[in-house]
């Protein structure tokens, strides 16, 4: 399961060749046709910076974007693309100067002006090089079956998440639906496959996953992959189907207790996106939230306890 979404391959002028042909189907011809006579009319202490910018972009967009996939670099031609307008001016501006000597070539670019509205069906049509999407009832529906199925735990999405929210990501839903959530990654930062599930607890197989869901102090999982899907359907005495929308199967655990802390006692008084508020029974207590060295406690001291290799959980201790 674990791969890159986008592999590396190496360069490849053909694939380079046709990024380039994509982004040139979306910007106005007038860029293309002007943007070259518009950067050597450029004043001397502005066309070196302006020809250096756009090798630069050029070659990322086209070349590195083919070597490195990753990294989506073809979205550097949209910034080209954009940046290029000012020589363009420029070399209109400098038609409309000399009107008076030929009125023919000024008549011929602004005449593609008229192309505009054609051009910009590009982009709503989503045949540019950015595309869009529009949410349906996905992130709503789902924002209200975590209302409704978690009580005091959190709701672990299995496996990978990265577009699968109608081409979005999952973060906006810990503000929509006021619950605490779980995902390999939240945020569009992991570009090879990362499972929720550390490797360390998954060579334990069912134990493994199960344990896992009980450090995270997991009401429900969320699952949207084949593998996923068919697993916790294959495990009717562990997880109820309480909800579905394509492609997301949502299952509560059937011996659910929540239990936020692994030792000592206490209560979680509030949980918000970048805080959460406790008060300790024990003079120490491990409680089940991921440890940062950035982290700031008002009358507690924090440290790391590590329960696996990959998880260092909260370490907390009452001030003395």
């Amino acid at each position: 399961l674990k791969e890159f979404r986008h592999k590396n391959k190496g360069f490849d002028l053909k694939k380079s060749l046709t990024i380039l042909r994509e982004q040139a189907n979306g910007t106005n011809p007038l860029i293309l046709f002007l943007f070259l006579p518009g950067l050597l009319l450029l004043a001397k202490e502005f066309r070196k910076p302006f020809i250096i910018q756009t090798v630069l972009l050029l070659f990322g967009g086209t070349i590195l974007v083919t070597i490195k996939p990753q990294l989506e670099l073809d979205r550097l031609l949209v910034f080209l693309s954009i940046l290029l307008t000012i020589p363009t001016a420029k070399a209109l501006a400098t038609l409309l100067e000399n009107l008076n000597k030929s009125i023919i070539l000024p008549s011929v670019a602004f005449s593609f002006l008229l192309l505009t509205p054609w051009i910009s069906s590009n982009v709503l049509h989503n045949r540019s090089a950015e595309n869009y999407n529009f949410s349906k009832s996905l992130p709503e529906n789902l924002s209200v079956a975590l209302q409704t199925h978690i009580s005091t735990g959190r709701a672990v999405f299995s496996g990978f998440v990265l577009h699968e929210l109608e081409g979005g990501h999952v973060a906006p839903l810990v503000s929509s639906s006021k619950k605490p959530l779980v995902a390999s990654s939240p945020f569009h930062n992991k570009w090879k496959y990362t499972s929720v599930f550390p490797e360390s607890f998954m060579k334990h197989g069912q134990a493994g996953v199960t344990e896992f869901l009980d450090l995270m102090n997991t009401e429900v999982v969320l699952a949207h992959e084949t593998h996923w899907r068919n697993y916790f359907l294959a495990r009717p005495d562990l997880f109820d189907l309480v909800w579905q929308q394509k492609p997301f199967l949502m299952f509560k655990r059937k011996s659910f207790a929540s239990n936020y802390f692994i030792s000592g006692a206490g209560e979680i008084l509030e949980q918000r996106a970048d805080s959460v508020r406790f008060k300790l029974k024990t003079s120490v207590a491990i409680i089940k939230f991921s440890y940062f060295p950035f982290l700031v406690a008002g009358t507690c001291t924090l440290k790391p306890f590590e329960v696996g290799l990959e998880i260092p959980l909260l370490n907390s201790l009452t001030a003395q």
